[in-house]
């Protein structure tokens, strides 16, 4: 059974998306900053990666951009090491750079598989499951399914507290902080469910798009 030894955010670029995306009733009109993350989790035996990024994103405006499996290896953290890939759901930007992990199981649950599997090549491994699922004995995928179809997150304890990678069930704070659902939600009772949960100040909330992590540039961050 693992035990995780190092938490990273790999920061790997910056874009904005509209207010009425990032939570409901948010104005169209206005631009929000926010930063393209996936972590990575060490546990010894297992280096294990939640969400592969993307290395492109059509009709976005992107700063500060390098690859992600780029932005590990001038961190010295070689890619082919890469052992697991946590899919927390199947949009582009979580999901395109999986084939840069050649090395890596994949984890991916199963009403997000139809669309995740344009982005896994056929030659990795595959792990598809329902609902839940533990991988290396400390880190559990949950589903939520507010987001998008099988969409998940990925809950864990580290040094002390415990820790939710919230995948896109929120992209800004204010989602958590004051209970709203985001603008891009497939299933709003699930997502509401979810900000009341994970809200509650229990959790040390990780948010792929935290714009508060490593600002105006890319690079690696210890947690």
């Amino acid at each position: 059974m693992g035990k995780i030894n190092r938490l990273v955010a790999v920061k790997y670029g910056e874009t904005f998306i509209h207010g009425a995306m990032a939570f409901r009733g948010g104005d169209p009109e206005v631009k929000i900053p926010i930063s393209l993350i996936v972590y990575l989790i060490d546990t010894g035996e297992r280096k294990i990666l939640i969400d592969s990024g993307c290395e492109t994103m059509p009709g976005y405006e992107l700063s500060h951009f390098s690859s992600p499996a780029d932005t590990l290896r001038k961190a010295g953290i070689d890619p082919g090491e890469i052992s697991d890939v946590i899919l927390t759901h199947a949009h582009h930007d979580h999901a395109e750079a999986t084939r840069r992990f050649p090395n890596a199981t994949v984890h991916i649950e199963e009403r997000a598989y139809p669309d995740a599997k344009y982005f896994i090549p056929e030659e990795m491994k595959l792990e598809i499951f329902c609902d839940s699922k533990t991988v290396d004995g400390c880190l559990v995928i949950r589903m939520i399914g507010g987001h998008s179809a099988g969409s998940c997150i990925v809950e864990f304890d580290y040094r002390g507290r415990r820790y939710v990678v919230c995948g896109d069930e929120c992209y800004v704070r204010t989602c958590l902080e004051e209970k709203i659902v985001t603008g891009c939600s497939c299933c709003p009772e699930k997502s509401l469910e979810f900000v009341n949960e994970y809200g509650s100040g229990e959790y040390v909330t990780l948010l792929a798009h935290d714009f508060e992590i490593l600002t105006g540039q890319n690079g690696v961050l210890e947690l």
